[in-house]
């Protein structure tokens, strides 16, 4: 019936249809669908038909909930946003949710900023690393950065990164300096202090002197790389395959990817290199189901369409998928 309805009402593909029904079958509902009754003239059935199954209360419900929940992923980032947008429609606190992914305890005004968020975060915990990022005097752009690091997933040590995030919202840490000061504080177990400056000089100190980086073989990925020839350029897509590459990778990169060892060691990710004429110029994340799931270039800067429709041609050739999201 939620497949039969999602036919009628949805603008997905069959394919995108099925996911999100399986998605809005995971959760118990409040109405019937073969109830449902379309809004004259409203503009998205398809979000009509979701409040339809899950929403009892009158008010506005976060805007970035529906956007996971209709954009038809699967995973686990996905089931957590509709167990949310299922408690919150029935009238449950979103402050009562942190076991659901909403991380740190926010503020009056970070409540509100999660509440203005639309289609800027790929996750629902990414959602509410925002929110408390703007809600703390940090810049969307800063937030977003934030919100595509390993921090879009729940961590172990909450209370530590509700700290991380509360300063550098303070500081107005600028994007590019993200991955940096992140590495650190993994690494280190250590939040920043002090001005922007102080801290990268620190960062940098402990990196260097206080701690090897990560070492050793990484598993072997499944899939081949590639080398393709676009605008006269000649493009490699290969693996990094040890935790110094990696190192190297965001060393040379300015971005994070470091921190990214521990996940990459038992599996659950892989790390790629794309270089241009020799030079890098991206680094992409797969899952290990094969699904592309962030790419980024030079300081956290998102692919240009050109380098995306490269990306297109390799994961055709290679078997792999893009989830939606992943560059932006």
């Amino acid at each position: 019936m939620v497949m039969r309805c999602l036919d009628l009402h949805s603008n997905h593909d069959a394919a995108g249809r099925l996911r999100t029904a399986k998605l809005l079958s995971s959760v118990p509902w409040v109405r019937a669908p073969d109830r449902f009754v379309p809004r004259s003239g409203h503009a998205s059935l398809e979000r009509d038909f979701v409040d339809h199954l899950l929403r009892t209360v009158d008010y506005p419900l976060p805007e970035v909930l529906y956007h996971l929940v209709l954009r038809g992923q699967v995973w686990d980032e996905t089931l957590r946003a509709v167990r949310v947008l299922a408690r919150v429609g029935a009238g449950a606190s979103l402050a009562s949710l942190a076991p659901e992914g909403l991380v740190a305890p926010l503020s009056r005004r970070g409540f509100h900023a999660l509440w203005t968020l639309q289609a800027e975060a790929q996750t629902w915990t990414g959602a509410a690393r925002m929110a408390a990022v703007v809600a703390a005097g940090g810049s969307l752009a800063l937030a977003s950065t934030i919100a595509t690091s390993f921090l879009r997933s729940p961590q172990q040590d909450e209370p530590f990164w509700a700290g991380v995030l509360a300063w550098m919202g303070q500081q107005a840490v600028p994007p590019e300096e993200v991955g940096a000061l992140l590495h650190a504080a993994a690494a280190s177990r250590l939040p920043p202090t002090g001005t922007v400056a102080s801290a990268l000089r620190a960062a940098a100190e402990w990196l260097q002197s206080t701690r090897a980086p990560p070492s050793g073989p990484l598993p072997e990925p499944p899939w081949s790389g590639a080398v393709l020839v676009a605008n006269g350029a000649t493009f490699s897509i290969s693996a990094l395959t040890t935790c110094e590459s990696l190192v190297e990778e965001g060393l040379a990169m300015r971005h994070c990817v470091a921190t990214y060892a521990e996940r990459a060691r038992s599996g659950a990710v892989s790390l790629w290199s794309v270089c241009r004429d020799g030079n890098r110029v991206l680094t992409v994340e797969l899952t290990r189901d094969g699904a592309v799931v962030q790419v980024r270039g030079a300081s956290n800067r998102l692919p240009s369409r050109d380098e995306v429709e490269l990306l297109r041609a390799w994961t055709r050739s290679a078997g792999l998928s893009l989830r939606r999201g992943f560059a932006g």
